[in-house]
């Protein structure tokens, strides 16, 4: 019964896909990757998006056996909630074989941004999937800071096309983008936005401070105060009130 909604739900592709290569054969492609990429990006066409997937020699075929493949299902999943990207290291803890990423990576199903980080093909390419992937290239641990932060905070003045991020000390790998390695990044200075790590508000205006004129950071801060991103408590915002204590 599952099996046969999930096949008319294809059906827009599979018959675009019949009327285009009637007859060969092509490399499987999951059901549950055209289906992320339709979520993604629901304005594709099934044919352009059948079009797409025969100029890489491959096809959206419907099969019992892709259906039933969990792993793959884990992954699509995933890779939907995080801008249509994934790391080495999610698609093995959803129990994707090695062997079979490289076999997506060899066909295109799925294209390396990064070593070990990982895009589904067909999903819109995108800023702030960049972002997380350079998060996922990076490791644990990393996270968007500094003007990218600023940008994705949407502070003024700072535009969403950098990829900035703070990592731990020590990691040396050659990725693109700027990179800070902070000698301490507490927990409670990270969070998330739309699933990519970044640093909190308040450590995000702590790190602009040392990199743009002083006039941005009071605009900045203008704006997280208006927006209520952050509050300043009444013994740092008038110091005149406070009332001495007496001497003990």
């Amino acid at each position: 019964m599952v099996a046969s909604g999930l096949l008319r739900g294809c059906s827009s592709v599979g018959r675009a896909l019949r009327s285009q290569r009637r007859g060969r054969r092509f490399e499987s492609v999951h059901l549950h990757e055209v289906h992320v990429i339709n979520a993604i990006q629901p304005r594709v066409s099934a044919p352009r998006l059948a079009s797409w997937y025969l100029s890489y020699g491959m096809s959206a075929t419907c099969d019992a056996e892709s259906i039933r493949d969990s792993a793959v299902r884990r992954v699509a999943r995933l890779a939907a909630r995080q801008h249509g990207v994934l790391s080495r290291a999610h698609a093995l803890k959803c129990g994707v074989s090695p062997r079979t990423i490289d076999r997506r990576l060899a066909t295109g199903v799925w294209e390396p941004l990064y070593p070990g980080a990982y895009r589904l093909a067909g999903s819109p390419r995108t800023w702030r999937q960049s972002l997380l992937a350079a998060c996922l290239a990076w490791g644990e641990g990393a996270v968007v800071s500094h003007c990218a932060a600023a940008a994705l905070w949407g502070f003024p003045g700072f535009l969403a096309r950098i990829v900035e991020l703070s990592v731990p000390r020590g990691r040396q790998r050659a990725h693109r983008g700027t990179v800070h390695r902070p000698v301490s990044l507490a927990a409670v200075d990270v969070t998330t936005i739309d699933a990519i790590p970044v640093t909190t508000v308040a450590r995000t205006l702590i790190d602009i401070a040392a990199c743009v004129p002083p006039e941005v950071v009071e605009e900045a801060l203008d704006d997280v105060l208006r927006r209520e991103l952050v509050t300043i408590p009444p013994a740092v915002a008038t110091p005149r009130d406070r009332r001495a204590r007496p001497p003990r």
